[in-house]
């Protein structure tokens, strides 16, 4: 999977506190043209919820972590099996008397209600009481969403799988709901609507329980093919043994020879390409920054001279800008949780 230096969505939920009906509106119809492509590969995802959800450089979501997904699954069919997070389980779940697709439509409903108020449907430190207000008790939903908001929450949240919303024609009934009024799909399929949140690259995305996590050494220092002479521009190399290795190098040592020094001018550079930028306007910086692909066109000599060029450029960029920004907060200190920078917030405990 590629890296998502945006995080997991959870994090960036956890710092607001909440999203705006339209920030959620992204992220859920992101998800449920995920949920839409797996479903039609007859696959239940059984395990929806904000950590499973990252955002990748450009702000746009990847569903990860199908350990409790359920191949096999048509519309008509059902498992029995008893599987995932306790504040996203279905009613038929905890009964199990069988679930089938709609239970991924249940989570979506879950995951939207925390979107807009911060914590899942019926949640209690007490796990035996929460089921029990998912079997058996009516949501109370904030009177600061939307109706259409509310009412797609409650139909999703429906305790009866055979009225959910979703249950008739899948994932596209959902999608037909007036609370999706406006998107445009097609945009949403080719990921050309806007994200509401692009990773910053000055800061951690990442929770400092991941970051604290030692590394395994003994994994990390395993020996692997040189990018060099293998395919030079290729991040991914594969694991084998020193005895392959020193193979390798015999057969390929004069054409490795010739492509060495371009190889480590290309590894010196290829950090550098990740460098942030301030506030990328056009369309030719945010390929650069974002979708690396002007690499593609460039040789590793233009790569050099532009890299430098940009560097000299950000360095210069940023003394007004760290200026401004100081004077910005001063002047709007009360400003909405809507406006406040991720990296202005200190992380608050949604639940233990």
């Amino acid at each position: 999977m590629d890296f998502c230096p945006g995080g997991e969505l959870f994090y960036h939920l956890h710092n607001l506190g909440r999203f705006t009906e339209e920030q959620a509106r992204f992220y859920i119809s992101e998800i449920l043209l995920g949920l839409e492509y797996l479903h039609s590969r007859d696959i239940v995802y059984r395990d929806l919820k904000p950590e499973n959800i990252l955002l990748d450089l450009d702000g746009h979501i990847k569903i990860t972590d199908f350990g409790l997904s359920k191949e096999g699954i048509s519309s008509s069919d059902q498992s029995s099996s008893f599987c995932g997070s306790p504040e996203y389980m279905s009613p038929e779940m905890l009964l199990g008397k069988g679930h089938g697709r709609p239970v991924d439509f249940y989570s979506l409903g879950a995951l939207l209600f925390e979107m807009l108020v911060g914590v899942p449907p019926f949640y209690s430190q007490n796990r035996s009481i929460m089921y029990n207000s998912i079997l058996h008790s009516e949501l109370n939903v904030p009177s600061y969403i939307s109706q259409n908001g509310k009412d797609l929450i409650l139909r999703l949240l429906d305790k009866n799988p055979d009225n959910r919303l979703g249950v008739n024609f899948g994932t596209k009934e959902i999608r037909a709901h007036p609370w999706f009024k406006g998107t445009s799909w097609t945009k949403v399929t080719q990921r050309k609507q806007i994200p509401p949140y692009r990773p910053n690259f000055r800061h951690s995305n990442f929770d400092s329980e991941f970051l604290k996590v030692p590394v395994n050494n003994e994994v990390f220092n395993q020996v692997r093919i040189p990018a060099d002479s293998i395919f030079f521009g290729f991040e991914y190399n594969v694991e084998i043994d020193k005895e392959k290795v020193d193979s390798l190098y015999a057969s390929t040592e004069s054409s490795r020879h010739g492509n060495s020094l371009q190889a480590e001018e290309y590894n010196a550079t290829k950090v550098k390409l990740f460098l942030p930028s301030v506030a990328p306007k056009t369309t030719e910086e945010k390929n650069y920054y974002g979708k690396h692909k002007r690499t593609q066109d460039l040789n590793i000599v233009n790569i050099l001279s532009e890299v430098k060029t940009k560097t000299k450029n950000l360095v210069q960029e940023l003394r007004p800008v760290a200026s401004q920004r100081s004077a910005f907060r001063k002047e709007f200190k009360t400003a909405s949780q809507d406006f406040i920078d991720l990296d202005e917030l200190e992380p608050k405990k949604l639940r233990k």
